[in-house]
């Protein structure tokens, strides 16, 4: 990752009020279950850590479905709002608050990974629930 894209996703971003900033450890340890509500329920429609760029952008409003119940808990969560307020805000101002997360903390959990060795076979080539 180059420094400027690193300077940009650790900037904070204010979308509709709600300010989005990186996961601290300490944060990233209280959105945790609802992440993994998530990647569960993603993995379980074909998600792997060999189609994770192309998975959601291919997949695209047949995942509504799928993960509508997992959006508000990490909301909630990242945002430090109730569960109620997050299941109340509106679909758009939902996904860009939703694509902010992932932009700002997801893609550094997956370069990670990247860096983890897989061995076909071994359950590390792919995600489990």
């Amino acid at each position: 990752m180059s420094n400027e894209t690193s300077t940009l996703l650790a900037q904070p971003v204010t979308i509709a009020g709600y300010a989005v900033k990186p996961w601290t450890l300490k944060k990233f340890a209280e959105v945790y279950p609802a992440v993994r509500a998530l990647v569960q329920k993603l993995v379980a429609q074909g998600l792997t850590l060999d189609n994770l760029d192309t998975f959601i952008i291919d997949q695209g409003l047949d995942l509504l479905p799928h993960l509508v119940d997992e959006v508000p808990p990490l909301l909630a969560a990242t945002l430090d709002i109730s569960q109620g307020e997050a299941e109340e805000l509106p679909v758009a101002t939902a996904a860009l608050l939703l694509g902010a997360i992932c932009t700002q903390n997801l893609e550094p959990l997956k370069n990670f990974w990247s860096l983890v060795p897989r061995k076909k076979g071994t359950g590390l080539s792919t995600l489990s629930p």
